[in-house]
């Protein structure tokens, strides 16, 4: 059952899936480094393993109520921090090849508008994040922490849902295997990560130095990834979770406080390509903000340097016979407290010539000098360092900004309407329009008759998300109930002409009954002999604005005792100015037509005032407006006031010269072509 009360917000995204995907189509922020995950458009590749994990385990439940108590931060002795990580983000096209692209503008017609070329921008972001070993060895040594009910799932009950809330023997039972379950699983998949490292070992692959020159930090990361754990397809990002907040918030998007709800989603292994949250907690006329924050499982590992040792020269011999010195002997030593410590890494635990249980450690020294000690060296390079390389795995839950979006909770705009004019055969100077409503159809917003809709607009088209040039394709939720009447005595250049002049504003409720009335007489008293101009639109009763009618030219004529009345349809594409066009003026039985002062005076900036005046005559020009209007003809029409009567009158003025320089005293002759003179004479058709 519908309602016009009954509204709702719907937030729509596309969950995470195993390949590259943009919610924008063109915009994303990649993270650089071992986590690589994108802003908006997150980036994953192979299996979701911490996902499924989860799901087989049936600890989703539980994971959500966690991620709740961990962002309420109801785990006092549970921390999460934030990383800072370099990014790189894109803009333009999605790749080089896209050069253009097609815009709707209404009727049917594209345009099509350059792409900008594709664009990078380092910067560097932090994101909250918590580590899920941590996470699920404290929800195992502390079952009751942060227990509450504030909060509800949705959807049939099942009996993980209960042991979230409640603390006895059985639900924690439940809680507490489930939970040994997904660290077991995740330490078995880490185990599976590590296997081609422990091979590696085994095989002696990294003992030789070619294989452990680094010419950076980053090499070393990403030998570290491809070689120890092989996780160039492990270790992506993964969304496991979603979570919403909904803010109250201004028409420009920006939030009054703290967030009224949170909505929590699992990441589904069998979860639809397009995810909905439809929240029906809205009030009519507010705005929301909904933001959207993916909780993210990077699968990679971390690592520490210890048990530094330095090296000092002692020595430095010639093997090759070159005369250069080629090797080196060092002695090495603990640089934090400046004693001899023996070396590590070149060291070589037992030997494939000897008895499997015989070890002993040997040296590029040992085998010049029998009584060499493992903190002497034969090497070749004048100094080394010694190091261990501590690698542990690492799985981090990283909380990434996803989306956010702003919108208002508006009906659609209500039917537009058909008006017919009439008068009454009276003395009463009455006329009144035929109202009738149209059925619906899709079409552009409505055009707007006030200034103060303009910002409803803006909200209305921002929270459907629709540019002015498309349709709105929704009928209205609620009926029309007000129609509105306006009337202006001039001619409009415009819709908002008519935004403060409301006639009448009509309740079409019909009394003591639950509908409204579909048609309406209006009536209005004019003055005779004057021209009026009507414009009638409907009010839903949510308050949304239907397109106006035809703007109706209307008068009423008395000529003398003899009433009747001259209606008419005025075009829209009038409201285009003339920037040329002569006002209107009124008077009454004479009128005087002559040039602007401008058009009159004379122009002598091309004139030499060193020379006789007879020889400038054709340098001295009429009129300084830049446009003159000599030699133009113009159209005025006179209109009966009493009438309505029109009479049109072709006016073009032109220039006669009259050469005055002449000593003698002589009348003109208009005959005579050969003299110079100066007239200003218009003619009239």
């Amino acid at each position: 059952m519908a309602s016009s009360n009954m509204y709702n917000v719907t937030v729509e995204f596309t969950p995470s899936k195993p390949e590259f995907f943009d919610t924008e189509g063109n915009l994303g922020l990649k993270l650089t480094g071992i986590p690589t995950f994108e802003h908006e458009a997150i980036e994953s590749r192979g299996k979701n393993i911490i996902r499924d994990i989860i799901e087989k385990n049936e600890f989703s439940p539980k994971f959500l109520e966690i991620l709740k108590d961990i962002d309420e931060g109801a785990l006092p002795d549970f921390s999460t921090k934030n990383t800072k990580y370099p990014t790189i983000k894109h803009y333009g096209a999605i790749n080089d090849e896209l050069k253009e692209a097609s815009v709707y503008v209404g009727g049917g017609s594209y345009e099509t508008h350059p792409i900008a070329p594709v664009a990078t921008q380092v910067d560097e972001r932090s994101y909250k994040s918590f580590n899920w070993l941590d996470m699920l060895a404290y929800v195992y040594n502390n079952p009751t922490s942060g227990m509450n009910d504030n909060f509800i799932f949705l959807g049939p009950p099942e009996i993980r849902h209960h042991t979230t809330v409640p603390d006895n023997t059985t639900y924690r039972y439940i809680d507490t295997t489930s939970t040994l379950s997904v660290l077991d699983a995740t330490m078995d998949q880490l185990g599976q990560l590590y296997a081609p490292l422990f091979e590696a070992l085994n095989q002696n692959k990294y003992y030789t130095h070619s294989d452990l020159e680094f010419s950076s930090p980053s090499s070393l990361s990403a030998t570290l990834n491809s070689e120890l754990m092989q996780a160039i397809n492990q270790s992506s990002a993964h969304p496991i979770a979603y979570r919403i907040d909904k803010f109250e918030a201004t028409p420009e998007g920006r939030p009054t406080g703290d967030p009224i709800q949170k909505f929590w989603m699992f990441n589904s292994k069998n979860i639809a390509t397009k995810m909905s949250l439809i929240d029906s907690q809205v009030k009519f006329g507010k705005h929301y903000l909904y933001r959207c924050t993916a909780y993210v499982a990077i699968i990679s590992h971390q690592y520490r340097y210890s048990n530094l040792r330095l090296t000092k020269q002692i020595g430095k011999y010639d093997l090759s016979g070159t005369g250069v010195p080629d090797s080196y002997c060092v002695q090495f030593y603990d640089p934090y407290n400046q004693l001899t410590a023996d070396q590590t890494f070149a060291s070589k635990l037992s030997s494939p010539d000897v008895a499997s249980d015989v070890t002993y450690q040997t040296t590029g020294l040992s085998e010049y000098n029998l009584v060499a000690t493992p903190s002497q060296d034969l090497i070749n390079y004048p100094q080394a360092a010694d190091i261990f390389l501590n690698v542990q795995p690492c799985i981090k839950i990283v909380q990434i900004p996803f989306f956010g979006k702003t919108c208002g909770v508006y009906d659609n705009p209500p039917s537009g309407m058909s008006v017919e004019p009439f008068h009454f055969i009276d003395d009463s100077n009455r006329i009144g329009f035929s109202v009738k409503g149209d059925p619906y159809k899709p079409y552009f917003y409505p055009s707007l008759l006030k200034q103060s809709d303009k910002q409803q607009k803006i909200n209305y088209l921002s929270s459907r998300e629709l540019a002015a040039s498309q349709y709105v394709d929704t009928h209205s939720r609620s009926p029309s109930r007000y129609l509105e009447m306006y009337r202006i005595s001039k001619k409009p250049t415009s819709f908002y002409d008519f935004g403060t002049s409301m006639v009448s504003r009509i309740d079409l409720r019909i009394p003591n009954e639950e509908y409204n009335l579909k048609d309406y007489i209006a009536v209005d008293k004019i003055v005779p002999n004057k021209t009026y101009y009507y414009v009638f639109r409907f009010i839903s009763e949510n308050g949304m604005p239907s397109w106006p009618s035809s703007i109706i030219e209307a008068r009423l004529v008395n000529d003398g005792g003899y009433i009747y009345s001259l209606f008419d349809h005025f075009d829209t594409s009038e409201f285009i100015k003339d920037p040329f066009a002569n006002p209107t003026t009124s008077f009454k039985k004479l009128v005087h037509i002559e040039p602007n002062i401008q058009q009159l005076q004379f122009d002598t900036s091309g004139a030499d005032f060193t020379l006789p005046a007879n020889t400038q005559l054709d340098n001295v020009q009429l009129g300084v407006s830049e446009e003159k209007l000599w030699d133009k003809k113009f159209k005025i029409r006179l209109t009966s006031k009493k009438t309505g009567k029109k009479i049109d009158l072709n006016v073009t003025y032109v220039v006669d010269a009259v050469d005055m320089s002449s000593t003698q005293d002589s009348y003109l002759n208009p005959d005579d072509t050969t003299a110079k003179r100066t007239f200003i004479h218009s003619s009239t058709s």
